[in-house]
């Protein structure tokens, strides 16, 4: 009898967190754009309780009245920085991937470059074997070059196209012209500012109903895992934050010094810093994703100097965030490899690019509560 109730218990929680699954991943799929404006409302008014309660202590201030300022200036605030580096930005990334697309058009040159230096390296070969191996690798030199200059056009098209800048030709006729095309989203954007001014004045309310209708013992469980999540995600941001802006700081300098000395001929340094500086970031990525491909361009062009550049920016910085990154990162997630990769490669299949941020935060947000006796899903 023991045994059967202890697989029927396990069953039951088989079964239990197999329905959390399904229904989170209803959720994701078909509910998370729905409720994304509400769910932003909510965060950010979490965030400004303690600066309200401070300004509705004043007998002259109202609680309405402080919560709908304080919203609406924090929305003033992040609209104000997406002008300004947005547009920055986008121009940037206009021109950088304008500069891409005639990377792919030189394609078929790069390909028969290359040819000839694994022609010459198999010279050593005894002449049948190397001429067999030349055949081949003449062969599929032909056939790749053909393909790539046939689709050459259309990937730097295909490209161009996922970006259209011409509605940013200036800031002011860029947000109108934008706006006009995106109704649904300023929709939203206008739902989003009117429940955080309405979530931030009844949040205490709200925050008392909600315990009411939960056990005290579940109430507690909830705070206590709300306080571990928020201290240990928010020092785990700073950190990633931190080494992200040093990534970017490193790139940035060392692509300055090799344009200061001649072997860089670019206008695109700090676009490369900053998109190197967000691929680190990924666990399966990181700057060698860029830089080592980058290097072998280089060194098969001939431009060994540069191959030389990018290959010293490569190991300083992975040196260096060896050093830094176990002491800034004050929370040791202690999450297997395989368990971040599997995260990111569900999240992408099952959610497109957002789910690459989401799923591995989730797993991160399970593994804190399990390790802090919250969820009791595995023994540590």
């Amino acid at each position: 009898m023991n045994v059967v109730e202890k697989y029927r218990g396990r069953l039951i929680k088989v079964a239990y967190f197999a329905l959390l699954l399904g229904a989170f991943y209803l959720f994701m799929k078909y509910a998370f754009t729905l409720f994304l404006p509400f769910m932003i409302a909510f965060v950010i008014a979490t965030l400004l309780q303690k600066p309200v309660d401070r300004l509705s202590k004043n007998k002259y201030i109202s609680r309405g009245f402080a919560s709908a300022a304080l919203s609406l200036l924090v929305y003033a605030i992040i609209g104000t920085l997406i002008a300004f580096v947005g547009v920055w930005l986008v121009g940037e990334l206009k021109s950088f991937f304008e500069f891409l697309a005639g990377k792919f058009n030189a394609l078929p040159e790069f390909i028969g470059m290359l040819e000839g230096k694994i022609l010459n390296f198999i010279k050593f070969l005894p002449d049948k074997m190397e001429a067999s191996a030349a055949a081949k690798i003449s062969e599929w030199a032909k056939l790749l070059s053909e393909d790539t200059a046939a689709g050459a056009s259309s990937i730097g098209g295909a490209l161009l196209s996922k970006f259209d800048f011409s509605l940013l030709a200036s800031p002011l006729s860029g947000i109108v012209s934008t706006a006009m095309q995106l109704p649904s989203f300023l929709i939203a954007f206008v739902i989003t500012i009117i429940s955080t001014c309405f979530l931030t004045t009844d949040y205490g309310r709200l925050k008392n109903f909600v315990k009411r209708q939960l056990p005290k013992d579940r109430v507690e469980g909830i705070s206590s895992g709300k306080k571990i999540l928020k201290k240990s995600l928010k020092n785990l941001g700073k950190a990633y934050l931190a080494i992200m802006g040093i990534t970017f700081v490193e790139m940035l300098i060392g692509l300055l010094i090799l344009r200061l000395i001649g072997i860089l001929h670019t206008d695109y340094i700090f676009v490369i810093a900053f998109i190197t500086a967000i691929v680190d970031i990924f666990p399966i990525f990181g700057t060698g994703t860029i830089l080592i491909p980058w290097s072998l361009y280089s060194l098969v062009t001939g431009n060994y100097g540069m191959a030389l550049g990018i290959i010293i920016i490569y190991i300083v910085i992975s040196v260096l965030r060896q050093f830094i990154e176990p002491k800034m990162v004050a929370t040791n997630l202690g999450l297997p490899p395989i368990v971040t990769i599997a995260g990111i490669y569900i999240g992408l299949k099952l959610f497109g690019v957002l789910g690459v941020f989401i799923v591995p935060i989730i797993v991160i947000m399970i593994k804190l509560l399990n390790d802090e006796g919250i969820l009791h899903l595995w023994n540590k």
